[in-house]
This record gives structure tokens, C-alpha cells and sequence, in this order.
């Protein structure tokens, strides 16, 4: 019952920012030109890259120790942070990284990515006390206050530095909230001196994560942010219509990932992961008849949704949305897993599987690069690429946890064929010219009809959550 509760709680949190998010975004890409959020995109992406460094991948211990541990885990972890964000500041102000303006972004970079490592720590910690409602509104933070910011600052004038400054303060006023939290229930006990003994022993015991997890995780970071180096500044926008695509069409995988990853992580350390394969099975059966029908509704009415719910400035994200849909899809299946490899002490298996990954991800941009290959067309082979990455990284953590791949290989028939009736059927309404309202609204209607047909299977899941 308890896990069934959590999961309900993460995941009204997590769509309650979904909500937020999707009635905001509207206003920003209104506010912001395509060539202005791009600028802003190659900073972000910038950030992302050295974040998996800056506390060499020590918070994901956090949760494997008990209460005391944990807490000074946390302290080791922000402890390196300082010094690592320090040192890469240094360096892009020595090296002038940055064109224009290079202190204020390089300053706003160090600031952005040792807030969100701070939020990052605190969000392993209070995840190790099961105290998911504090999770859920404290992850809820950040993306609401940064898109306001966004706005705030938009309505002043639409410069990329007022998209960092609202990405900047969006964090800090998260890292602020939460330290009074902590604070006030007094359960890191940040008062309390640092015992440099108990950081060096607990830094050893865990020696795996900057030797394995940290390249994992920075190799995993570089797989997905390449791509804006290489697309950033073509004509068109390539490089903002691709990221805002990507972002709202991994808003699922967002939502899934931030509220069940913690909860299956802590679930599987606690019980094994071998219980659980019932409940995995389940869940993606359920994400199968949820997907396909948007997944064939996308290919007919991609160009006009964006173009409604963005702006005419956005006009062709639609081919683009087709693309990135390749691969965040079949990345719903797996994105909550990942932690398999933590639990059964297979960070080395992980650490070359992102290795992998990513050589073949920069060989196809290197390829498309030395052919002057189109932005749209990097973006189409790069999906492709990561589409077949995922579904082998499925394969692969199903038989790193012992689950049962027959039925691995069933969703993904099911999911195929699924796909092939919603496309003839969005293709027949297609046919009569329905407007784009008509369209959404027969979606919708769908998605009501196929919760309906499958309530068993929805109660029979809840049922297995709460045995």
C-alpha cells in the first residue's frame, strides 16, 4: 500500500509541474525568437556537460547509506562541488570560452551548475528517508520558478541573457527554499562540524562512482548534448527548434524518471529487483496503450501543434517533433531502470554501455558533419541512433535484473502493431480535412476509450503495487 501511495503522490506532483510547464511555455516561445533561445540552448548544454563532474558522481551513494552516513555524504559531495565548479570556472575565464561577455556567462555557468548539484544532493537525501511528499514539492521548484523568471525577465527585453538569468535564479531560489527546509527540520544538521575522517572513509567505500559512474554519467550527458554543438547556428534555428521539440516531447519521460525513478531505486535496494518484474511488465504494457495512438496522431498534426500551442516563429518544429519521437518514446520504457545497474553492482557494465553509445552517436555527427549534412538530417540520423540504443539498453538491463525477455519482445511487437492501426486511423481522418481541434479533440476521446477498455489491467497494476 505504501508503494502504491508514494508513487500516487510523486506522480500528481510531478503532473501538477507538467500542467505549469505546458501552460507557460506558450507565453516564453511567444517572448523569445528561435535564434535568442539558441544561444541560450548552447550555455545549457554547456552546463549539463560539467555537471556530472562536479561531485564526481558521490550522490548517488546517498542513498545507499543509513541516515547518519547519508547526511555526510551529502557534505562530501557539496564539499567537492565547490572545488570542482571553482576550478572549471577558472578555466573558461582564463581561456575566454565564451565570445562575448565571457564573465558574465561563465559566472552565471558556475553559479547554474553548483545550484543544481545542491538541489541534486538533497533531492538523493530526503529520497532515503521516504519522505516523498517533501521530494515531490521541492523537486516541483525549479521548473516553475525558472519558467516565471523566464517570463519575468522576457518582459523586459528578449535577450539569451535573460533566458540564463531566469534559468540561474530558478535554481538559487530552489537551493534557497530547500536549505531552509533542511534547516528547519534540522536533519542534515548543517550546524554541525565536518568530520573529515568519516568523508574520507565513506569517500573510499564508494570509490566505484568516480571511477565508473562519473564517465557513465558524463559520457551519458555528452551522447545527448552533442548535438547542439553541431547543429547550433544554422539557419533556421535548428538548434532551439531540436531542444524545445526534445524537451516537450520528453516531459513524460520527465515526469516517469523524477517521481518513480527515486521511489524504484529505493524499492529495489530494499526488496530486490527480481520482485518487481510483474510490476515493470505491467507499467510498460500500460505506457504501450497510451503511446501508440499519440505516436500516429504526431506523424498527421506535428506542424500544427506546434504552430498553435508555440507561435509562427516555431513553424517547423513539426519535422523535427517526428524525429525526436523516435527515440523518447522507447525511451519511456526504460528511463526508470537505470538504477538496476546500481543495485546489482554493475557500474562498470553501465560505464561501457555509455561508451558505446556515445562512439557511435559522434561517429554518425562526425560523418554528417564532414558531409555538410542539414540540421534536420543530423537530427533525423541522431534519433535513429538513439531510438536502437534505447531499445538495447531495455534488452540489456532486463537481463542484468533476470526479468523474462520473451516478454520484453511481446511489448515491443504490440507496440509495433498498435502503431500501425492508429497511423490507418489517423490517416482515414486525415482524409475528410478535420481541423486541428477536431483532430485533438478525437485524440483525446481515444486516450478516454482506451483507458476504459484496459481498466482491468490499470486495477490489476495497482493491486500488484500495493501486494
Amino acid at each position: 500500500m505504501e508503494i502504491a501511495k508514494h508513487a500516487i503522490t510523486l506522480l500528481i506532483s510531478r503532473g501538477l509541474v507538467l500542467l505549469s510547464i505546458l501552460i507557460m511555455t506558450p507565453v516564453i516561445t511567444r517572448i523569445y525568437d528561435p535564434t535568442v533561445y539558441e544561444e541560450w540552448v548552447i550555455w545549457f548544454s554547456l552546463s549539463m556537460v560539467c555537471m556530472p563532474l562536479v561531485t564526481l558522481g558521490y550522490e548517488s551513494a546517498i542513498i545507499l547509506e543509513n541516515r547518519i552516513n547519508s547526511s555526510s555524504v551529502c557534505k562530501l559531495c557539496a564539499m567537492i562541488g565547490v572545488i570542482i565548479t571553482s576550478i572549471i570556472v577558472s578555466i573558461f575565464l582564463y581561456v575566454g570560452i565564451f565570445e562575448k561577455d565571457n564573465k558574465f556567462w561563465c559566472l552565471s555557468f558556475g553559479v547554474f551548475i553548483y545550484t543544481s548539484v545542491l538541489n541534486n544532493i538533497f533531492y538523493n537525501w530526503v529520497s532515503t528517508f521516504e519522505n516523498y511528499k517533501l521530494y515531490a514539492a521541492l523537486q516541483a521548484l525549479t521548473p516553475i520558478m525558472t519558467s516565471l523568471f523566464h517570463i519575468l525577465f522576457g518582459i523586459y527585453t528578449d535577450s539569451s541573457k535573460n533566458l540564463v538569468m531566469g534559468t540561474v535564479l530558478g535554481q538559487v531560489f530552489t537551493t534557497i527554499i530547500i536549505i531552509i527546509v533542511i534547516n528547519k527540520i534540522n536533519a542534515l544538521k548543517i550546524k554541525k562540524s565536518i568530520q573529515i575522517k568519516r568523508l574520507y572513509i565513506l569517500g573510499k567505500k564508494h570509490f566505484r562512482y568516480p571511477f565508473f559512474m562519473t564517465p557513465y554519467n558524463l559520457i551519458g550527458t555528452l551522447r545527448e548534448r552533442l548535438i547542439y554543438f553541431f547543429i547550433g547556428g544554422q539557419n533556421a534555428g535548428i538548434g532551439s527548434l531540436y531542444s524545445l521539440s526534445y524537451r516537450l516531447l520528453n516531459i513524460p519521460n520527465t515526469v516517469v524518471a523524477a517521481s518513480i525513478r527515486p521511489l524504484v531505486f529505493q524499492q529495489f535496494q530494499k526488496y530486490g529487483v527480481s520482485k518487481f518484474e510483474k510490476i515493470v511488465v505491467s507499467l510498460n504494457s500500460i505506457k504501450v496503450n497510451l503511446i501508440s495512438p499519440i505516436w500516429a496522431w504526431l506523424l498527421f498534426n506535428s506542424e500544427q501543434l506546434c504552430v498553435n500551442f508555440l507561435g509562427d516563429k516555431w513553424k517547423g518544429a513539426g519535422e523535427i517533433f517526428i524525429y525526436v519521437s523516435i527515440a523518447t518514446f522507447p525511451h519511456m520504457f526504460s528511463n526508470y531502470l537505470d538504477r538496476v545497474f546500481d543495485v546489482k553492482g554493475k557500474q562498470k557494465i553501465a560505464f561501457f554501455m555509455e561508451l558505446a553509445t556515445f562512439i557511435l552517436v559522434s561517429a554518425g555527427l562526425a560523418i554528417n558533419w564532414m558531409y555538410k549534412s542539414s540540421g534536420i538530417y543530423i537530427v533525423f540520423t541522431q534519433m535513429i541512433i538513439m531510438g536502437l540504443i534505447y531499445i538495447f539498453y531495455h534488452i540489456l538491463i532486463y537481463k542484468i535484473a533476470n526479468f523474462d525477455l520473451k516478454k520484453l519482445i511481446k511489448l515491443y511487437l504490440k507496440l509495433f502493431v498498435k502503431i500501425i492501426l492508429f497511423t490507418l486511423l489517423w490517416s482515414l481522418f486525415s482524409s475528410f480535412n478535420l481541423s486541428f481541434i477536431f483532430s485533438l479533440f478525437a485524440l483525446i476521446l481515444v486516450l478516454i476509450i482506451s483507458i476504459i477498455l484496459h481498466s482491468n489491467q490499470l486495477k490489476a497494476f495497482y493491486c500488484d503495487l500495493n501486494s
